[in-house]
């Protein structure tokens, strides 16, 4: 049986009960019981009235110390930034495609050769990146690029987003070029970076969240990761011409590169 002291004195008073039993742990938490009523629509925390002003004390505490709890969970932006990345990266595509059809021994000197690029010649990973076997090959780069460079730029900004991108193809090629070595592989084409970009955009709310210790966030990663993971599926296997490993080792090398994007880069949205 409980017994309830002859006096009572109300401390608080809300119109909802789950705040009046937030109230109620605090008392709680001063080895004090506590006890509601409800009056004219209300609700009342009731203490026995020798300590209801040390308990309303501590109630003002709690509210004070409790203004900005919880804290605004950080959110990931997006702004409607102008597509400067993606026209960025169609006029170096159409500059280094021309470029090779004026002058087509820049595709020997241009291209990744695995034994070359591990032999020093480590411009090769870069510069094949620019070179393409005929406009359809172009196209397709073209288009895919454009859509996924811009779409890490609304996360990151345009002057990050290119630059990233392209450096994320880059470590792919030297990758690919590593696993092939001592054995010679030759590749060009720029889909390489359309890879790295995808897995840029999967990996940088992975980064994001880490940085602001946000682990809720990374549910924001759900999505972005199983269409990665489809895209990367779907066209980045094919057939003999289709060089499997350079659009794998882009992703990865985008994951990295996201994910470091996130962790570091301030200019969101």
């Amino acid at each position: 049986m409980v017994l309830i002291p002859d006096q009572l004195e109300a401390i608080a008073r809300s119109p909802g009960l789950d705040r009046i039993h937030e109230y109620g742990l605090v008392v709680l938490s001063q080895r004090a019981p506590y006890w509601v009523r409800e009056e004219d629509g209300e609700y009342l925390l009731l203490v026995e009235a020798g300590r209801a002003g040390e308990l309303s004390r501590q109630l003002g505490f709690y509210d004070r110390e409790s203004v900005n709890w919880p804290p605004p969970e950080p959110a990931l932006a997006e702004s409607e930034t102008p597509p400067w990345a993606a026209l960025g990266w169609i006029l170096i595509l159409f500059f280094g495609h021309g470029l090779s059809q004026q002058w087509p021994e820049l595709y020997a000197f241009g291209r990744s050769s695995a034994e070359q690029v591990m032999h020093g010649e480590v411009y090769r990973a870069f510069t094949a990146l620019l070179l393409h076997s005929d406009f359809g090959h172009l196209t397709g780069n073209l288009v895919f690029g454009a859509i996924f460079v811009h779409l890490v730029s609304r996360f990151i900004g345009a002057w990050w987003a290119l630059p990233l991108v392209l450096l994320s193809g880059f470590l792919g090629n030297l990758l690919n070029a590593a696993l092939y070595y001592p054995a010679d592989h030759y590749s060009i084409g720029a889909s390489t970076a359309v890879f790295g970009a995808i897995g840029i955009l999967v990996a940088i709310p992975g980064g994001f969240a880490l940085r602001h210790r946000a682990i809720r966030i990374l549910r924001l990663w759900t999505i972005p990761m199983v269409v990665g993971l489809v895209f990367l599926a779907w066209f980045g296997t094919g057939d003999a011409q289709t060089d499997t490993s350079a659009h794998l080792l882009g992703f990865a090398s985008g994951l990295g590169v996201g994910f470091l994007a996130g962790l570091t880069v301030r200019e969101f949205g």
